[in-house]
């Protein structure tokens, strides 16, 4: 990857006609590769991209760098890119560690807490790359992206999650929750109690083979719920006189009822069954 200069840093040529936007440079037209893509790093905004000298020290500096991370050009040309770590990742050595794997797979990526420049941390995505010429280390591109709302969407639907899935364990009523093969995918501790399978064991089984059902009067099997739901599309209640048969025999007349679990597109993603013994 060619590298480019600092603008302040960069020599003067002589002034030629002007055939190109204005915005392309003050006193002449750019030559390519080099000022091409330095113009087209200096337009990105959305990133920090800048580059490191074989020690971590930086070089060059991006509007998207200024932006993101808060520090100008020349609070930031020369010092070490350690800056932007946290106390513990730099106590633990981390930036040495970084450039020595760019070095080692020619590229590092990770996920990772970095600092602003007011000190608070924000979750980034970043890529390191060693930059040779001649077989020889020129430094490295690095480029460092802003993730924090996506980590803080992705941060809430677990707790959402988890905030589900003992709440669901807590109630007084058995729950088998399935995909929308009809695989069961979550029991809670009732369901456990009342079908003798215990959630582990009964993971990725078709629900049928879990939750058996017959008519207490007939000993007939019933419709699995899951199979109603799939094809109304709504809520849907056992008709009376269910038996659930446990896995050992033992038998449980019960009451239940079964809705669709949906998507955000308003498509079925699964089926929840609620029962207890009636």
């Amino acid at each position: 990857m060619a590298q480019w200069q600092n603008p302040k840093e960069r020599k003067t040529t002589a002034k030629q006609p002007r055939t190109r936007a204005k915005s392309i440079t003050k006193d002449s037209e750019p030559t390519f590769p080099e000022d091409q893509f330095r113009l087209m790093v200096e337009a990105v905004v959305d990133y920090a991209i800048y580059m490191l000298d074989p020690e971590g020290r930086i070089m060059n500096w991006n509007p998207g760098a200024q932006r993101l991370k808060g520090y100008s050009e020349a609070e930031v040309i020369g010092r070490h890119y350690s800056m932007f770590f946290t106390e513990d990742a730099i106590r633990a050595g981390k930036p040495q560690q970084e450039l020595e794997q760019a070095k080692l797979d020619g590229r590092y990526e990770e996920e990772g807490w970095r600092v602003r420049k007011i000190g608070r941390q924000f979750w980034a995505n970043v890529v390191l790359t060693p930059i040779y010429h001649q077989d020889v280390l020129r430094g490295y591109v690095k480029v460092t992206r802003d993730l924090s709302e996506r980590k803080a969407a992705e941060d809430a639907l677990r707790q959402s999650q988890q905030w589900l899935l003992t709440t669901l364990q807590s109630i007084g009523d058995a729950v088998i929750a399935t995909d929308a093969a009809g695989d069961v995918k979550f029991m809670n501790s009732i369901a456990h109690s009342l079908t003798g399978w215990t959630e582990d064991e009964a993971k990725g089984r078709p629900l049928d083979k879990v939750f058996v059902i017959v008519n207490q009067e007939t000993r007939n099997p019933v419709t699995s719920p899951f199979y109603k739901v799939i094809s109304t599309g709504g809520v849907i209640g056992l008709a009376n006189h269910t038996v659930l048969m446990a896995r050992d025999g033992t038998e449980h007349a019960i009451a239940d009822s079964a809705a669709p679990i949906l998507d955000q597109k308003g498509d079925i993603a699964g089926v929840v069954i609620v029962f207890r013994t009636a």
